[in-house]
C-alpha cells in the first residue's frame, strides 16, 4: 500500500518504540523490534492496512503513555568530594535520607596472602553505623567490591592493592546501591584508572505486584522481592544483578528496564559533580 507519507510513518514507529523499549532496527521497509524478555517482532511496514497500522499506532501510544507514567525518578541526591586530607579520595552521597562516606586509599603496598601478581587487589571495607559488621555487612562488601572490580583497570598496577572503605551514615533504604554510588564518586576522586563509571539503582515489588523505585526503609517493610542493579556507563550494560524473593521472569525484564533509564540519571550527577569540583579548582 502507498500511505500519503510513508517515510513519516515508519520513523513514527521507529521513533514510539525507542521511547518505551529502546530497541529498535529499521531497515528499508522492515521495523525491527526487540522487546525485553518477551520476543523478537518483526514488521513489514508497506504490508499494513490502514486499519492494521492505526491499530498498531494507538497500541505504541498507549505503551508509551504507560513507560512515562510507571518510571517515577528517584530520591534527591547530593554530594560533597575530597572531604577526608589522608584519603587518596573521598566522597559523602545522600539520595534522599540515606548518605554515606566513602574513602579510596591506593594504588599502594598490598599484603603478602593479598598479593596478586597480574592486577592490583581491590579491597572493600564496610563499616555499618553502630556497632562491629555482622555477616549481611560482609555481603555488602562482596557487592560493592564486585561491582567497582568490573570497572578498575586493575592491570595497570600489579601486585598493588586498592582499598574502598564505606561508612553507614544513614540507613533509608537503598542501602547497597548508594554505598556502591558513593565507592564510584571516591574512586573519581582519587583518580583510579576506570574502564567506565558504575550505577546501581534498587526497587522492590511490594504486596500488591507494584514496582517501587528507590525505596524507604518504610516501603521496604512491605517487600515481596528486592532486586538491586549496577550498569556500567558505557554501553549499559549490567555488571550486578542481586535478587531476592519471588517474582516472574517478566516482572524481572520490566525491573531491569526501569532501573536501567533511573541509572542514566546518576551518570549524569556524577558528570555533574565531578565538574562542580573542578571548576571550584579553576
Amino acid at each position: 500500500m502507498h500511505w500519503p507519507n510513508e517515510a513519516s510513518q515508519k520513523y513514527y514507529i521507529m521513533d514510539i518504540y525507542v521511547q518505551v523499549y529502546q530497541r529498535c532496527v529499521v531497515f528499508g521497509p522492515f521495523c525491527i523490534v526487540c522487546v525485553p524478555g518477551m520476543c523478537l517482532i518483526i514488521f513489514h511496514l508497506n504490508n499494513m492496512t490502514n486499519q492494521d497500522f492505526f491499530l498498531f499506532r494507538m497500541k505504541c501510544d498507549t505503551m508509551a503513555q504507560e513507560n512515562t507514567d510507571t518510571t517515577p525518578e528517584l530520591r534527591p541526591m547530593t554530594s560533597e568530594l575530597s572531604l577526608l586530607s589522608r584519603s587518596d579520595g573521598s566522597s559523602s552521597f545522600s539520595q534522599g535520607d540515606t548518605c554515606i562516606m566513602a574513602a579510596v586509599y591506593g594504588p599502594g603496598e598490598v599484603k603478602m596472602n593479598k598479593e596478586l601478581i597480574d592486577r592490583a587487589t581491590v579491597e572493600v571495607i564496610f563499616k555499618p553505623k553502630m556497632g562491629l559488621p555482622a555477616c549481611a555487612d560482609k555481603l555488602q562488601e562482596r557487592l560493592v567490591r564486585n561491582s567497582c572490580e568490573a570497572v578498575i583497570i586493575s592491570t595497570l598496577h600489579p601486585r598493588t592493592s586498592i582499598s574502598i572503605t564505606v561508612q553507614e551514615m544513614q540507613n533509608c533504604g537503598s542501602l547497597v546501591a548508594c554505598c556502591i554510588n558513593a565507592s564510584c564518586l571516591a574512586l573519581l576522586d582519587a583518580g583510579v584508572p576506570m574502564k567506565s563509571t558504575v550505577a546501581s539503582v534498587h526497587c522492590i515489588l511490594d504486596d500488591t505486584n507494584s514496582i517501587i523505585l528507590d525505596p524507604t526503609t518504610k516501603e521496604q517493610k512491605k517487600e515481596t522481592a528486592s532486586l538491586t542493579f549496577a550498569f556500567e556507563s558505557q554501553s549499559k550494560s549490567v555488571i550486578l544483578s542481586h535478587c531476592t524473593g519471588t517474582f516472574s521472569n517478566e516482572q524481572y525484564h520490566k525491573c531491569l528496564t526501569m532501573c536501567k533509564h533511573a541509572a542514566d540519571n546518576i551518570f549524569t550527577f556524577y558528570r555533574n559533580a565531578i565538574k562542580k569540583k573542578l571548576s571550584k579548582n579553576l
